[in-house]
Order: C-alpha cells, then structure tokens, then sequence
C-alpha cells in the first residue's frame, strides 16, 4: 500500500467524530451493509479511507434529504451497476406526494381549529362556553366533528400505524426485522432510531410522548404495544400487540 494512502486512513472513532456521530452508527452502517472499513490496522482497528469518508458523507445527506437507510442502500447499490439517479428522482416524487398530502391534512386542521376559536372568540370567549359540551365546548362544536385525517380513515379501515424506536443497541435490528417479519400487508411499519436520525429532535418528542424509557421499542396505533413495557419482543407478542392479520 502507498505511503499517501496510508496517511488517509482513520480509525472508527476518528470518522465518527470527523461527522458528529457516535462509533455505533458506523457500526450500524457496517452492519447493514451501507459502510464498510476499506482495512484493519495490526491491532484490528476498523480503517476508512477518502473514499469511504465520501460515501458517508452522501450517506448523511441522502438522510437530511429524507431518504430512509433503505433507500440509501438500494441507491449506493444501484450506482455500482449503473446511475442511481433514475431511481432517485423516482423515490423524490413519492417523497414530495407524501409532503403534500401531510402538508394539505395540516393547513386543513389549522383553518378548522382557526374557524373554532374565531367563533369562540365572537361569542365573547367566557369560560362558561367554553364547557358548553360534555367536556370542552371549544372541541365538541367544531364546525365538522366526524372530519378524520387520511391517517385515521387508514386506521379505520384496518392499517395499522406501527413504529418501532431503536438506537442502535444489540437488539435493535433483530427487533426490526422481526417486527417487519411479523407485520401483516395492512401494516405501516415506521423506524425511528434515536441515536441517528432524530436531527429536528422528533423522534425524541415522539419517544417522550409515548413513554419510551428504553429500547427497542413498539408503538402501534399510537399506543405502546404491551410486549414492551419491560418484557420480552417476540413474535408471539407482537402478534398479541396487533402487528399481525386478524
């Protein structure tokens, strides 16, 4: 070997903090198949090279893009055949249909709860209307109680939002393809992994609101899937948490 290309080479924890990530996520990455070591040193210390520095460098854009570790694989793959592009430019415009459908749901529930608390407003905004309802009048007298989003119209007809939360711990992946072994063709399945992919904090509130204290975790439907809280994950228990046909 060259003595320059020597001099290109660095170990595991150098390129972890070379881009603000923790030895883990490499790990992971190798793991996976998305990001392997061009060598071992004498005392078997991973060793990445320029080359290895670009792929992850395109691999941290490609996320900040929104393309999930999948679709990155499937991309590095494809440009050793060939050009990806094709294959990116297709999986962007389902990206930016996804975005607009979420973007419209959104600006339609902010006009809906604008439209409820105008009109509380007008009625002079006392506390006694306010509980003009059952419980709260301000959400009973919106102007379409029975309006549902495209996700709770899914749920409704049997799909079923499931998500796991992982971190990169030992027994992350194996829960993530049991989960996606054990999920049936209505299910939705969502990964989200705290230790890399959270840079807008939302896999962190997510995990907040659910009760997540540790990992790996399942939610399904919004609900921490029982199998969970503190026991075992195994297929029979998410099967029992909805994960599979009826």
């Amino acid at each position: 070997m060259p003595s320059d290309q020597k001099n290109t080479l660095r170990k595991i924890g150098q390129l972890a903090r070379q881009f603000g990530l923790n030895v883990r996520t490499l790990r992971y990455y190798e793991k996976i198949g998305l990001l392997a070591p061009t060598g071992r040193s004498e005392g078997g210390y991973r060793l990445y090279s320029d080359s290895d520095e670009r792929l992850l460098q395109f691999v941290l854009q490609a996320k900040r893009a929104g393309f999930t570790l999948d679709e990155i694989g499937e991309i590095v793959r494809l440009n050793q055949h060939g050009s990806a592009c094709s294959y990116v430019r297709q999986t962007l415009g389902r990206h930016i249909e996804d975005l607009d459908a979420q973007i419209a749901e959104l600006q339609n529930l902010r006009s809906e709860l604008i439209e409820v608390t105008t009109a509380w407003q007008k009625s002079g905004g006392t506390n006694n209307d306010t509980n003009n309802g059952a419980i709260c009048g301000l959400i009973e007298r919106r102007s379409d109680p029975l309006t549902t989003t495209t996700k709770e119209v899914e749920n409704m007809n049997g799909q079923r939002q499931v998500e796991v939360f992982i971190a990169g711990c030992p027994l992350c992946d194996e829960t993530v393809q049991l989960v996606k072994s054990v999920a049936c063709g209505s299910c939705e399945v969502t990964i989200h992994n705290l230790s890399e992919g959270c840079e807008t904090g939302a896999c962190q509130s997510k995990a907040k609101q659910y009760g997540i204290s540790s990992v790996p975790d399942v939610v399904v439907n919004g609900k921490l899937a029982a199998c969970c809280e503190g026991n075992q994950i195994t297929a029979e228990t998410l099967r029992a948490a909805g994960l599979s046909a009826a």
